[in-house]
């Protein structure tokens, strides 16, 4: 498995968006595998996980909405 370092944007401690939500209580610097990463998202709806991820696929969070409204295009999706 790929192994992730958590930047600093995914911390939640440093990050009052993630006040009161689904997190897995991730640290800048913590190296985790893109599985347990995967696991965090999906079975813990870790948002702190989701942008750990987005931040590896993409580089940021807003690269990364951008991929998937290209993906989205593609599909031919609307109102996504």
């Amino acid at each position: 498995d790929d192994v992730v370092t958590v930047g600093k944007d995914a911390w939640a401690q440093g990050n009052p968006v993630f006040k009161g939500s689904s997190l897995m209580f991730l640290k800048p610097g913590d190296r985790v595998t893109v599985r347990d990463l995967s696991r965090g998202i999906i079975i813990d709806s870790g948002n702190d996980a989701c942008v750990a991820m987005a931040d590896y696929v993409a580089g940021s969070q807003a690269n990364f909405v951008k991929l998937m409204n290209e993906k989205s295009a593609q599909l031919g999706l609307q109102n996504t």
